[in-house]
């Protein structure tokens, strides 16, 4: 770790003096669209590669060829460049607006997928959990040290409790604002989600961090499930008084509790 260390800040001082390339793109026109790649030299990266392994790796080199090698071409093809825009704008803002957009929804669905596949060791999880407090609670010498969780009512007792401050938050967060008038619906939606989605997330990205360590848990695909499920509800308690003044209050809402969500995931 320390040889990685010096090794990382000897090249960022070479990338930061310019007495190396950190950072390489190209962009080329194709037919009568453009495209492009570019590369980062970054030993963090190389760090990252060797964590997730090669697996992972061809995953992503798949979605870069997938994403700059066929729907960038298309796309700018399809929506040619306005005139005096060159071929890296067009190509990094198709990339930005469209394709960028598509890798969400390919990332959020395969976190529905990973939800669905979880279901069962989750809550088979849950069960072992409550099975072995039941067997300590009847006399439980023989649970093993291993099996002995803390009390599922102490656990459900610390997590409503911590709705607290989260609701406390989100009040303050509306209080005098444009969205005053719905603030008690939109808490009660609020620390229904955190708590709901919080507990799932936490569950899954747990569950995958133990099976194939934290560098791979799913959070990408559930911060976008997460955002996603925040938003259609904020959206449905806020319909009724939608309009300019409180759209954009309505999405920083939106976004706030989806944070606190978030925090259950990272614990």
């Amino acid at each position: 770790m320390i040889w990685g260390s010096v090794a990382s800040a000897i090249f960022a001082f070479l990338g930061a003096a310019k007495l190396v390339a950190a950072e390489v793109a190209h962009f080329v026109k194709f037919g009568n669209g453009a495209t492009g790649l570019g590369a980062s030299s970054s030993l963090a990266l190389v760090g990252a590669g060797h964590l997730m392994g090669i697996a992972v790796g061809m995953a992503m080199l798949v979605g870069l060829v997938i994403a700059w090698g066929i729907l960038v071409p298309l796309l700018t093809m399809a929506n040619p460049a306005a005139p005096g825009v060159s071929l890296a704008d067009h190509a990094l803002g198709i990339w930005s607006s469209q394709v960028r957009m598509m890798g969400a929804g390919t990332i959020g669905a395969a976190a529905i997928v990973t939800l669905a596949t979880l279901a069962k060791p989750v809550i088979g999880g849950l069960k072992s959990a409550m099975e072995s407090a039941r067997r300590a609670k009847a006399g439980g010498g023989d649970v093993p040290r291993e099996d002995k969780d803390l009390p599922i009512f102490i656990v459900g007792l610390v997590t409503l409790l911590s709705m607290v401050p989260a609701g406390w938050l989100l009040s303050s967060f509306l209080s005098g604002g444009p969205l005053s008038s719905i603030s008690t619906p939109l808490i009660v939606v609020g620390i229904g989600y955190i708590l709901i989605a919080g507990m799932l997330a936490a569950a899954v990205c747990g569950y995958m961090a133990g099976l194939i360590g934290s560098s791979n848990s799913p959070v990408s695909g559930l911060a976008i499930l997460s955002i996603l499920g925040a938003a259609t509800s904020v959206g449905w308690v806020g319909r009724e008084i939608m309009g300019p003044d409180t759209a954009q209050a309505l999405i920083a809402f939106a976004v706030r509790h989806h944070r606190g969500a978030g925090s259950g995931r990272d614990r």
